[in-house]
C-alpha cells in the first residue's frame, strides 16, 4: 500500500519514528529493562499479547481484512515490550506504539465514506472561495464549472492524503512537545480543518490557473500541491502555539513581573 498509495506513502517514516519516541525515553525504560524481573503473570500477559497478535494476523489473512491483521502489529509490539519491561514498559512506550497505527491504510468502507465526504466539503467549500474572490464558478456534482473552463475535484484531489498525513505529523507535535492532554488533544482534532484549508487552497488556486493561466495550469497545478503542504504544516504550528498561550498550565514558566525582578 505504501508503495502503490499516494495517500500512504508517508508509511515508510512511520516506523523509524516511533523507534526514534522508544529512543527518547531510554532514561526510563533503561533501568527498568535491566532491574525487571517477571513472574508469572507478566509472562503470561507478555505471551498472551503475542499469541493475541499471531491471532489478529491470521484472521485478518484468512478474512481478507486489512485492518484486522495490521491491528497485530500494534499488540505484536505492546506484548514484545511487555515481555521485556512489564506493564510500566507498555506505558512508557505507549506513544510509540500508538503511533503505529499511521503505518496502516483505513478500512476500505471507512476510505470511501471519508474521502467522499472530504471531496464533496473541499468542492462546497471552493465554490465559495472563488465567489467570494470574485472569479465566476458553479458546482457542477464534484466538478468546478468555470467561464472558459473546467475543474474536477477527483477522488486524488479530496484531501484525504493531507489529512492523513497532516494528523502523523500533528501527533508527532503533540507527543514531542506537549505535555497538556487538553492541547494534545485539541491540536489533534484541529488537523480536520487545518487540512480541509489547505485542500481547498490548492483547489482555488488549480481552478485559478486554469481559468486566466490555461498555458501555466500544470505547472500551477504542481505549485499549488507544493504549497498546501507548507501550507498545512505552518497553520497547525500556529494552532499549537495558539493553544499555548490560550490554555496556560502550571509546567510552564510564569512571567516575572516587575517586584520579583528588583528582588533578582
Amino acid at each position: 500500500m505504501w508503495w502503490i498509495s499516494p495517500d500512504y506513502s508517508h508509511g515508510f517514516l512511520v516506523a523509524p519514528f516511533a523507534g526514534y519516541l522508544i529512543y527518547l525515553k531510554r532514561s526510563q525504560w533503561l533501568p527498568l529493562l535491566k532491574s525487571f524481573e517477571p513472574g508469572g503473570f507478566h509472562i503470561a500477559a507478555g505471551i498472551g499479547l503475542i499469541l493475541l497478535a499471531f491471532c489478529l494476523r491470521t484472521i485478518g489473512i484468512l478474512g481478507r481484512a486489512l485492518p484486522v491483521e495490521g491491528l497485530s502489529i500494534l499488540v505484536l509490539a505492546a506484548g514484545l515490550i511487555w515481555l521485556l519491561m512489564g506493564p510500566r514498559g507498555v506505558w512508557i512506550n505507549w506513544a510509540a506504539i500508538a503511533f503505529l497505527v499511521f503505518m496502516l491504510p483505513l478500512p476500505s468502507h471507512l476510505n470511501r465514506i471519508v474521502r467522499g465526504n472530504l471531496q464533496t466539503i473541499a468542492t462546497d467549500l471552493s465554490i465559495i472561495c472563488l465567489q467570494t474572490i470574485g472569479v465566476p464558478a458553479i458546482e457542477r456534482g464534484n466538478v468546478i464549472s468555470l467561464p472558459n473552463s473546467e475543474v474536477g475535484v477527483v477522488e486524488a484531489c479530496s484531501g484525504i492524503r493531507i489529512l492523513v498525513s497532516l494528523a502523523a505529523i500533528a501527533f508527532g507535535m503533540a507527543v514531542l512537545s506537549e505535555t497538556n492532554w487538553l492541547r494534545r488533544t485539541l491540536l489533534m482534532v484541529a488537523v480536520v480543518p487545518v487540512a480541509l484549508i489547505a485542500n481547498v487552497s490548492r483547489i482555488v488556486m488549480t481552478a485559478i490557473g486554469h481559468e486566466y493561466f490555461p498555458t501555466w495550469s500544470a505547472e500551477i497545478h504542481d505549485i499549488a500541491g507544493w504549497v498546501m503542504i507548507a501550507l498545512a504544516v505552518i497553520l497547525l504550528i500556529l494552532v499549537k502555539r495558539f493553544l499555548a498561550a490560550l490554555l496556560i498550565t502550571n509546567d510552564q514558566e510564569k512571567i516575572p513581573v516587575a517586584g520579583d525582578l528588583a528582588v533578582r
